[in-house]
């Protein structure tokens, strides 16, 4: 039971590297997109990621992140691949 524990607490404490995303690729003027991954997760963890992802790099460039759309594969395809998200976002100054 105490491996047990520990391994669960191993697993939950490195979920990060479940979780991939591409390089931040410019798609217009102050416009980018993400693509990211969840290796073992959820479409909604890849979501949450491409989410997390856009945040970091306006605000890297001091900037605010505004969303402009996700997409996520639909149900069915799920079991050709892993779940992922496509978000498309703008850095804005406020």
């Amino acid at each position: 039971m105490r491996w047990l524990l520990i391994l669960l607490g191993a697993v939950l404490g490195c979920q990060s590297w479940l979780l991939s995303a591409s390089p931040v690729m410019s798609a217009g003027p102050d416009t980018y997109i993400v693509y990211t991954e969840s290796n073992g997760g959820s479409t909604f963890r890849a979501k949450l990621h491409a989410q997390r992802t856009a945040e970091e790099y306006c605000a890297n460039m001091s900037r605010r992140m505004e969303h402009v759309s996700i997409k996520t594969p639909v149900l069915g395809t799920l079991a050709e691949g892993r779940p992922s998200a496509e978000m498309t976002f703008r850095c804005v100054t406020d």
